[in-house]
């Protein structure tokens, strides 16, 4: 994540993790490094080590780009901070094709329960939300395996005009 703190990317490594309905578990690991730093500058910890491991110590390249745009609001049961609710609107760039999805999630705080989660589940329920058993990585994921697999757009020959021809001739090799 960029744009948190000016001199600082927040890079977080997710496991795939499992999903219950709407109800994601996975192991994350944080690390702050300086913009575009190789992975060899990273400070040391367990974010630095996974990504060497599945790498293999080769240069990171970008698959895609996700920005994700978020407001959140503390919520509260009987004074008690229980989660985190996000409202988040993510466009997904892969190659040049963007596209833009609208999200709501619940991150339970360290005091919240699944109890409160359900809870906060059935207060949702009349608005007719769906739930995501994917992540927003893996849904770019597979959208960039579809694009992989697309045929390559057939690209227009140039015509091969040359400035010193006649406009004749220039038009008769535009137009065939």
């Amino acid at each position: 994540r960029e744009g948190e703190e000016e001199d600082r990317w927040l890079v977080t490594v997710k496991a795939l993790g499992e999903a219950a309905g709407a109800v994601h578990q996975r192991e994350e690991h944080e690390s702050q490094i300086p913009p575009n730093a190789p992975l060899a500058e990273w400070p040391e910890g367990p974010a630095r080590q996974i990504v060497t491991r599945l790498s293999g110590g080769q240069p990171l390249a970008e698959l895609f780009t996700l920005r994700q745009r978020r407001a959140r609001r503390a919520v509260e049961q009987d004074g008690r901070a229980v989660a985190v609710l996000s409202l988040d609107v993510v466009e997904t760039d892969i190659g040049g094709r963007e596209t833009v999805t609208r999200e709501l999630e619940i991150e339970l705080t360290v005091t919240g329960t699944m109890d409160d989660l359900h809870a906060m589940g059935a207060a949702l329920e009349p608005y007719g939300l769906k739930a995501q058993s994917t992540s927003k990585f893996e849904r770019a994921l597979a959208r960039l395996g579809g694009a992989a697999t697309r045929p390559a757009a057939k690209t227009k020959k140039t015509p091969g005009v040359r400035a010193a021809e006649p406009m004749a001739e220039a038009g008769r090799k535009i137009l065939r």
